[in-house]
């Protein structure tokens, strides 16, 4: 399941690269802002963390067990590793490399509550989840109800969601330097982190266009950590309402400073835009 996030590591990997050049702009002024006029910095974003209590994990299967109206167990659909073009086409038995799924039950309305496994080792690949009807025997396809959380092949946590009626809610990815919260009706909230802990979180309007992005990194020879959040005009950076904070104290963010910075958010923008239509595309495809 979700072999497809091929585009997201290939987009990632152009994102992240972006994001850890923020560490070699040039630093920031040392001034600071009258005290009277200073805006308080903000907290740091920070990822969610991608492990789940074992109390959320019995939570989610209590829930799908709770959704199961017609009792199945033994039906059986086959995978095979993925292909190519990033799927994995059912087949008619095991194969190695591949997948099988195990339907639990289906739902009032028909849906199915299912779960993943390695085909290799028939340890699970997923927790049980909810899909669409029509994508029961689709092993390349997202939930649609409760929480959706895979499995490497260690049984670690690779990645886990939330659903709710085929409208994802949130979803942290990747080993966890990727988030997006689509909860918010009014925004969506794309962070992502780098290889080296720099992190960029981006603010979309419903018409997905970007409102603020936030750029934060260390400085390890100033010893300075560095919070820039840029504001958005009609999707231009606009420098006065615009904020900028080094180890908590706001600066006066400088032109020179600001057209740097602004640069870095200018490649980062269009990839996570690129990864939020993505996403959306293909939940609107699965679930229409």
């Amino acid at each position: 399941m979700f072999s497809k996030n091929k585009w997201i590591i290939s987009l990632l990997a152009v994102a992240l690269f972006s994001v850890t050049a923020c560490s070699a702009t040039k630093t920031p002024t040392t001034q600071s802002v009258s005290t009277t006029q200073q805006t308080p910095m903000p907290k740091i974003p920070k990822l969610p963390s991608l492990a789940l209590s074992q109390q959320e994990i019995d939570s989610n299967r209590q829930y799908i067990q709770s959704q199961i109206v017609q009792k199945d167990g033994k039906t059986k659909y086959f995978f095979d590793k993925e292909n190519k073009d990033g799927k994995n086409p059912q087949v008619s038995k095991k194969v190695a490399g591949g997948f099988y799924r195990i339907v639990l039950g289906k739902t009032a309305a028909g849906d199915c509550a299912v779960q993943d496994f390695y085909a290799d080792t028939n340890q699970k690949q997923s927790e049980p989840l909810i899909v669409a009807k029509k994508n029961c025997n689709n092993f390349n396809t997202w939930g649609y109800d409760g929480a959706w959380i895979l499995y490497d092949e260690k049984q670690q946590i690779q990645q886990w969601g939330h659903f709710k009626n085929g409208k994802m809610l949130n979803f942290l990815a990747d080993y966890g330097v990727l988030y997006i919260d689509f909860a918010d009706k009014s925004k969506t909230t794309i962070m992502m982190k780098s290889f080296f802990d720099e992190i960029f979180v981006g603010v979309y309007n419903n018409n997905q266009q970007i409102e603020e992005a936030t750029l934060i990194f260390t400085e390890p020879k100033q010893n300075q950590t560095v919070m820039q959040k840029i504001r958005y005009v009609n999707g231009q950076a606009d420098r006065d309402h615009s904020h900028l904070w080094v180890n908590g104290q706001e600066k006066p963010i400088e032109q020179d400073y600001f057209s740097q910075v602004s640069k870095v958010a200018d490649h980062l923008i269009p990839e996570s835009n690129a990864i939020l239509k993505e996403m959306q595309r293909e939940l609107s495809v699965e679930n229409n």
